[in-house]
């Protein structure tokens, strides 16, 4: 018989966007099987609601957890928020499909070292190889994926600086198709990054066409985030227009210098190509720093092959001046990381060497008495190319219209760990650990934003935006992902000084039914499912 759980006296925030109503809720099994007057039973666990809000589990949009889930299969880092559904394979980084071909697989993984863990091995080739995987190791939220076509692209025709020929088309496309029939919710693009880059708006409509038949959404890590920032927001808005593919602008930002204080003018540009019939969102995190791998520094150009020969082409002495002076001053198309401050903004999160973590580029580049382009290019082959970095490169009051707009959702932009069992970076921007707290603490109870309207954009739009089926809202017959908390209690500590740190606050969390925080301790246990 299914074990029944029942919240007394709560007040239930459902996630339509509707004001709090004091209800009790009965769970039997993995479903809500009443919202209303509940008389409790001996057979029931009751739960005290009162005082508690009730609401359901928030989705996390935007992550990197696909390797980290198989290290750990139920770290606290994520659910001690609230968070019990999020989506994996988002900028392009999903980690199939692989080739059967041990180098093409370490190719593949130096350029996903942003969300790679070493110490798991890739033994899946296949979308439908590596969700069982996940299955058969379990998992305590539950994951929706996106399949990333420099992922796609990669398996084609490799890390080519060049048009798709039209068979190689056909088979990016074939490959889409297959993915959508096996279960994949969309497919993100991240064209920051190689070899998406390479792919021109052209080939990217054509994607999207395909992602549009098969009612899935398309998630882009725009163009350019700074210098290019506006002509990239616009390339997405005409492949929206264009196709009418359901479009998602991953971690929407004002970066760089040139940008701040334009916030207003992107949503501008959003909101008129939706009055024109494209249906365009876009997620968030609420810092003004973000995270990346020092590859970015680096020109599009000098990354075809793969990391290996970026790292080659960075050793020999003929070359290097040119990328030295691009890598400073950008070029048409591609606007500079280091030259616009430095190397001041750009902090050592994570290194193959650790003792290269906590300081700037800037500051090695003193400390070697070298340029700061010169430093990154000695982080970079010192440590084989496995470097991350925090960017300091956005305001608050940019960051505050995008999480307020009625469009936008929620994204961590981060894996999932756990400080103790599951520390898998030593110093990782504080969003791993604090996203969905922050934004109830700094948004919700500093009154930024109704706690109504705050619920629904962390619940219900994000959940029908990428498919959760009967989650997102609390009603009969849905799933129980469900949070109980008072607002004034939640916190994020985790700072970019001290970010291994877990947020507090959230007394009860249930992931289909069963308990994954319980008087406000983390369990271990893995109810999640990969949808």
């Amino acid at each position: 018989m299914d074990k029944m759980i029942c919240i007394k006296n709560a007040a239930v925030v459902d996630g339509t966007g509707r004001q709090p109503v004091r209800s009790d809720l009965l769970i039997r099994g993995d479903r809500i099987e009443h919202v209303g007057t509940v008389d409790g039973t001996d057979d029931m666990e009751l739960i005290d609601g009162n005082g508690l809000l009730c609401t359901p589990g928030f989705v996390d949009v935007h992550t990197h957890s696909d390797i980290s889930f198989l290290c750990c299969g139920d770290p606290a880092g994520h659910i001690v928020q609230g968070v019990t559904s999020e989506v994996i394979g988002n900028c392009g980084y999903s980690p199939f499909p692989l080739r059967d071909d041990p180098e093409f697989i370490r190719k593949r993984r130096d350029s996903l070292s942003l969300i790679d863990c070493r110490s798991v091995e890739w033994d899946w080739r296949t979308w439908p190889q590596y969700r069982e995987r996940l299955v058969r190791g379990g998992v305590n939220e539950n994951l929706r994926a996106l399949i990333g076509y420099g992922s796609i692209r990669a398996f084609v025709m490799d890390y080519d600086n060049r048009k798709p020929s039209d068979s190689e088309q056909s088979r990016i496309e074939q490959l889409l198709d297959e993915a959508f029939r096996d279960g994949i919710c969309g497919l993100s693009v991240g064209l920051g990054y190689a070899p998406d880059f390479y792919a021109d708006t052209e080939e990217l409509i054509k994607a999207a066409r395909v992602v549009r038949k098969n009612d899935g959404i398309f998630a882009f890590h725009v163009r350019g985030e700074r210098l290019t920032l506006f002509r990239a927001i616009r390339e997405v808005l005409t492949i929206a227009r264009q196709t009418g593919v359901h479009t998602e602008i991953s971690h929407l930002k004002c970066a760089g210098k040139d940008n701040i204080g334009h916030m207003s003018e992107i949503l501008a540009l959003i909101e008129e190509a939706n009055s024109q019939g494209a249906d365009v969102t876009f997620d968030t995190y609420p810092y003004t720093a973000g995270c990346s791998y020092l590859g970015l520094v680096f020109p599009p150009k000098y990354h075809e092959g793969g990391i290996a020969r970026l790292l080659e082409r960075l050793r020999d002495t003929k070359q290097l001046p040119q990328i030295l002076w691009d890598m400073e001053h950008g070029y048409a198309g591609w606007s500079t990381f280091i030259g616009e401050r430095n190397g001041e903004n750009l902090l050592i999160t994570s290194a193959k060497q650790e003792s290269c973590v906590g300081k700037t580029v800037a500051e090695w580049a003193r400390l070697w008495g070298v340029t700061s382009c010169e430093a990154a290019v000695r982080l970079m082959l010192d440590n084989d190319g496995i470097v991350e970095m925090v960017m300091f490169q956005c305001e608050q009051s940019d960051v505050d219209l995008v999480v307020e707009h009625p469009l936008s959702m929620f994204g961590s932009d981060s894996m999932v760990m756990d400080p103790v069992r599951a520390r898998l970076r030593e110093r990782p921007h504080p969003r791993y650990y604090g996203t969905f707290a922050h934004l109830l603490s700094y948004y919700g109870l500093g009154g930024r934003i109704p706690l109504e309207t705050l619920i629904h954009k962390m619940t219900g739009l994000p959940a029908a935006r990428f498919g959760f089926a009967q989650r997102g809202e609390i009603r009969q017959g849905w799933y129980a992902d469900l949070c109980l908390f008072r607002l004034e209690d939640i916190k994020a500590p985790a700072s970019y000084e001290a970010p291994n740190q877990l947020s507090t606050g959230m007394r009860y969390v249930l992931v289909n039914g069963q308990f994954v925080v319980k008087d406000g301790q983390a369990q271990c246990s893995k109810p999640g499912r990969v949808l």
